[in-house]
């Protein structure tokens, strides 16, 4: 006995037949892997800190117990940001774009200022103790931008400051922690640092850190 299809059939088959073939190969492809966070390659971000005055960002990170305690604390910050995956390689890296707005604030200095900044992140996932707290690490390069220059900025160098300084290099390093069973919710840690890399803007030096805390949330 043979089985006829009617030709409405063989084309409902053929079709489906070549989006099962589409997706496998999308799957296979996908610019994110099988990385936990592959799923939820957008997010939103909301983020706090203190200034740290004219400490630098290598006091920070390499000598925390040298830092001058002048300063620490003044100065303030809250903003946003929205960020996206845009490709993993070496299974445990990638890049994500980050578009973010925020204000900072002085008041003993009377300083208020909007900030906005633009920059490509590269970040690493690949920790042994990943199963038990998930853990990143990522470091920025990009542009930010702030309306006027915090008063730490503007006493930093012995080199007069340009108007146009208020555009500085975004060079930001963060480390996040997520649970395993819930990697697309963030807790992190960033230095929200800007400045003229030691003169390749505007040929001076200046620059100022704000070291944040803030929720990523990946939808």
């Amino acid at each position: 006995m043979r089985l006829r299809i009617p030709s409405v059939g063989k084309a409902a088959i053929i079709v489906a037949a070549c989006t099962s073939s589409d997706v496998v190969l999308a799957g296979e492809n996908y610019p994110l892997g099988s990385s936990p966070i592959a799923g939820t390659p957008g997010s939103i971000s909301i983020l706090g800190g203190v200034s740290v005055g004219d400490n630098n960002m290598s006091d920070l990170l390499v000598h925390p117990g040298d830092m001058d305690d002048e300063g620490l604390g003044e100065g303030g910050f809250a903003g946003v940001a929205v960020s996206r995956q845009l490709v993993r390689f070496w299974q445990y890296w990638w890049l994500e774009a980050e578009m973010g707005a925020g204000f900072r604030f002085e008041p003993s200095q009377d300083y208020y200022s909007p900030e906005a900044w633009a920059a490509i992140y590269l970040k690493f996932d690949g920790f042994p103790w990943n199963d038990m707290l998930r853990t990143s690490v990522g470091i920025s390069t990009g542009l930010n931008w702030v309306s006027e220059l915090p008063p730490s900025e503007t006493g930093y160098g012995e080199d007069d400051i340009p108007d146009s300084a208020v555009l500085q290099h975004y060079l930001s390093p963060e480390i996040a922690f997520s649970l395993p069973d819930n990697p697309q919710d963030e807790l992190f840690v960033r230095i929200h640092h800007r400045s003229t890399g030691y003169g390749l803007f505007w040929n001076t030096s200046t620059g100022s850190n704000m070291v944040t805390i803030g929720l990523r949330f990946r939808r």
